[in-house]
C-alpha cells in the first residue's frame, strides 16, 4: 500500500493497527472495535483481548504490561483459564479417583486448545 493511500478496513475481521502517522504498531490488531495483542506464551500463538484501550497508545501500554505478565510467568491465556476452571468445578474426587489425579487431568488438559471454526 502506498503511504497516502487510506487504509481500509474489514468487518469482522482483524486489521492492522497504524498511528497518527500511519505507521503499524508492532504486535497490535483491531476487530470489532476490540483492540487485540498478538503474543507468544511458551508454544502458544495467539491473539488477547487489550482491555480499557482508546487509543494506539494506551494500546501500547496495555501491550507491554501484557509482556511483562507473560515474561512474570502470571498469565494464563484465556481458553486454558477456562479448561482448567471447568474442571476444577465439575469433577469431584469420586469421579477421578483422587485430587492428585484431578490434577493431572488439569495439567492435560491445559495443554489442549480447542479452536471454534
Amino acid at each position: 500500500m502506498k503511504r497516502n493511500e487510506t487504509q481500509r478496513y474489514a468487518a469482522n475481521r482483524f486489521n492492522k493497527v497504524v498511528d497518527g502517522r500511519t505507521r503499524r504498531a508492532r504486535g497490535q490488531w483491531e476487530r470489532n472495535g476490540v483492540d487485540y495483542a498478538q503474543v507468544q506464551v511458551q508454544s502458544w500463538v495467539g491473539r488477547v483481548p487489550l482491555e480499557h484501550c482508546g487509543t494506539v497508545a494506551s494500546a501500547a501500554d496495555a501491550l507491554q504490561d501484557l509482556k511483562s505478565k507473560i515474561r512474570a510467568g502470571t498469565f494464563v491465556p484465556t481458553r486454558r483459564r477456562q479448561a482448567g476452571e471447568e474442571l476444577a468445578h465439575t469433577g469431584s474426587p469420586a469421579s477421578f479417583g483422587s485430587q492428585g489425579s484431578a490434577n493431572a487431568w488439569l495439567r492435560i488438559l491445559s495443554r489442549i486448545f480447542i479452536v471454534l471454526i
